[in-house]
């Protein structure tokens, strides 16, 4: 049997990073985050973060509606994707 996790990304970041390596410590094999443009943070970068704090986890959203995104602008991923604000977070 395999287990996993789902959270709300509302708690901060600290902690969702937090609550991912004692998962993945406890055994979960996935982990997944609810995706609403209007609730709560972007689940995408917080997903980033997740993963590289874990070494085998499957990391995902509960669901995705493609109505309210929109295709990223290669600038401004470019950018943000090079910037020195980003924190690193240890494992």
């Amino acid at each position: 049997m395999q287990f996993g996790f789902t959270l709300k990304p509302e708690h901060d970041i600290d902690r969702t990073l937090a609550l991912t390596r004692q998962a993945e410590a406890a055994g979960f094999e996935y982990g997944w985050l609810f995706d609403s443009h209007v609730l709560w943070r972007d689940p995408y970068p917080l997903l980033t973060l997740m993963a590289g704090v874990t070494e085998r986890m499957r990391l995902g959203t509960c669901v995705t509606n493609p109505g309210t995104r929109e295709r990223p602008d290669p600038q401004l991923t470019r950018e943000s994707s090079t910037s020195s604000s980003f924190r690193s977070y240890p494992k």
